[in-house]
């Protein structure tokens, strides 16, 4: 298969200052052939998380917006004391 790709004229610019011709398709193919698998792997995580957050759900692992608003307020108010940006 074939495909071919119009690059902007500076990134075209550096590919070519960069790579001598004979290894400017190996480059091509590996990198998109990494951004691919690396954007798999992020399907997947985010299927995964939905999936548990659903089975969160299902189960009755919930809280509600007032519940959550506390807990953040307390782990704030301890990270700022923490640090030192305020005492207690």
């Amino acid at each position: 298969m074939t495909l071919t790709l119009d690059l902007p004229e500076e990134l075209a610019f550096r590919l070519n200052a960069l790579l001598p011709e004979e290894e400017r398709k190996h480059f091509a193919l590996s990198a998109i052939a990494e951004a691919l698998s690396a954007q798999e792997k992020d399907a997947v995580a985010c299927i995964a998380g939905v999936e548990e957050a659903l089975q969160d759900i299902e189960a009755g692992r919930t809280f509600s917006l007032e519940e959550e608003k506390a807990r953040w307020q307390h782990q704030k108010a301890e990270l700022l004391t923490k640090s030192g940006v305020i005492e207690r």
